[in-house]
């Protein structure tokens, strides 16, 4: 019986894994390490999966019907959808919130006509607008450039 119960914590933990390694991609953060846990956690699932299900044993194991997690409104189950519900926002809702440059590398860009009429300095690491090359490839099709401005 204790290996069932190893094999449901090593599913348990594997899939956590795996959320983990899914939002390390979209950050692509360590990706050779993240690629490393990614798959173990596949196998660690797929062994754990084996534990669980008893399948090199003669032991079948079945719940009584009133004890089945589908069987009448159970607490803790409700309780384990609502602590999934965090998961599942910053899964799907965090990486859209997060601004990228469309060619990966982000400009410090001043407008020209903002500093001509005053006396300060450009700040360190900018640019004006009309001296930043920017490959057309990585503008936007909806717009179109006039005499260096977009319309």
């Amino acid at each position: 019986m204790t290996h069932v119960i190893f094999g449901l914590f090593g599913m348990i933990f594997s899939i956590w894994m795996l959320i983990g390694s899914f939002i390390a991609f979209h950050f692509e953060f360590y990706m050779i390490t993240t690629t490393k846990v990614f798959i173990s956690s596949f196998l660690l699932l797929f062994f754990s999966y084996l534990l669980f299900c008893s399948a090199c044993t003669n032991l079948y194991i079945r719940l009584p019907p009133q004890n089945l997690s589908f069987v009448g409104i159970k607490p803790h189950v409700i309780l384990l959808a609502f602590l999934h519900l965090p998961v599942m926002v910053v899964a799907f809702y965090l990486p859209m919130k997060i601004e990228e440059p469309s060619d990966g590398i982000i400009y410090k860009v001043a407008v020209r006509r903002t500093f001509e009429n005053s006396k300060e300095l450009l700040p360190g690491g900018f640019s004006f607008d009309d001296e930043t090359c920017v490959d057309t490839k990585w503008l936007e099709r909806d717009h179109v450039i006039v005499n260096n401005y977009w319309i």
